[in-house]
């Protein structure tokens, strides 16, 4: 555990508290970047990497990360009040989901892609990308040679 400090205009920041690896963070921490917005949750060598939570002005995403980019199962909340649950890739929707907007419409989101992406969660070694069936784990890591799915169950 540790934290670090950063001198902005002569005063003393935090930057970030919590685990290190190698001089990066890694392992659980909290990063507070210069514009306001705040990371909180796991990191592996220096990228948000796993369960957390980010804090910007556009909303809060609490979800999985895959090296620094939503990625997986993700609850989006704006600031307009709109709700999104469901799956990301590469920080965009995709996929299944559920988006809920302030009116108190409900519409489902689908939109899939040709390419499965290699996510850790629960490995199936064969299939297609969709339609198998998943569960929820704590970390992500990325699994050559096999189509690795999941299905997100969202912990509460």
């Amino acid at each position: 555990m540790g934290t670090l400090w950063v001198k902005v205009k002569g005063e003393l920041r935090k930057r970030y508290v919590g685990q290190w690896s190698e001089n990066h963070p890694h392992g659980r921490g909290v990063y507070y970047y210069a514009n306001g917005d705040q990371y909180s949750g796991e990191w592996k060598n220096g990228v948000r990497h796993g369960a957390g939570t980010l804090t910007t002005e556009k909303g809060v995403y609490e979800g999985a990360f895959f090296n620094n980019k939503k990625h997986g199962f993700g609850i989006l909340d704006l600031p307009n009040g709109d709700h999104f649950e469901g799956m990301f890739v590469d920080d965009m929707k995709e996929g299944e989901g559920v988006h809920f907007y302030f009116d108190k419409e409900r519409k489902t989101h689908t939109k899939r892609s040709v390419a499965c992406h290699h996510l850790v969660f629960s490995v199936m070694q064969s299939g297609p990308c969709w339609g198998q069936s998943y569960a929820w784990m704590l970390s992500i890591d990325s699994v050559p040679n096999t189509n690795a799915v999941f299905m997100p169950v969202r912990i509460t």
